[in-house]
C-alpha cells in the first residue's frame, strides 16, 4: 500500500491500498504523458493512445496478475522513456524533452 493519511484520522497516517491510491498517480501519470507530447509537437493524444503508452510504460509482475490488469505496475521513469521511443521528437526537442539522468528510483 501507499502511506497516506488515513480516512478516519486525518491527523494520522498509514498504509492504504485500492483505487482511491492509484488514481491519482495514474492522472498523474496521464498528465505526464499528454504534457510532455503536446509540448513537444502542439498535439494532444487520444485517451486511448495515453492509455497505449501507460501500458507499454508499465512493468509486468506476474505475482500481480491476480491484482492489476496484466499484472501492470505503473513505472514513470519506464513511461517517459517509452513516451521517448514512440515520440521521438519528445528526446531531442527541449520543449518537451526529460532528462532521464537527473532521475534516480529505488530499485
Amino acid at each position: 500500500g501507499l502511506y497516506s493519511t488515513l480516512p478516519l484520522n486525518l491527523s494520522g497516517y498509514g498504509r492504504l491500498s485500492g483505487t482511491s491510491q492509484a488514481a491519482p498517480l495514474v492522472s498523474a501519470a496521464a498528465a505526464l504523458t499528454i504534457g510532455i507530447i503536446r509540448d513537444a509537437y502542439n498535439y494532444v493524444p487520444t485517451p486511448a493512445e495515453v492509455e497505449r503508452l501507460i501500458l507499454l510504460g508499465s512493468v509486468k509482475s506476474p505475482q500481480l496478475t491476480n491484482y492489476f490488469k496484466d499484472g501492470n505496475r505503473l513505472d514513470m521513469l519506464k513511461l517517459v522513456q517509452q513516451i521517448n521511443i514512440s515520440y521521438p521528437l519528445t528526446k531531442d526537442s527541449t520543449a518537451g524533452s526529460i532528462d532521464l539522468s537527473s532521475l534516480s528510483c529505488p530499485q
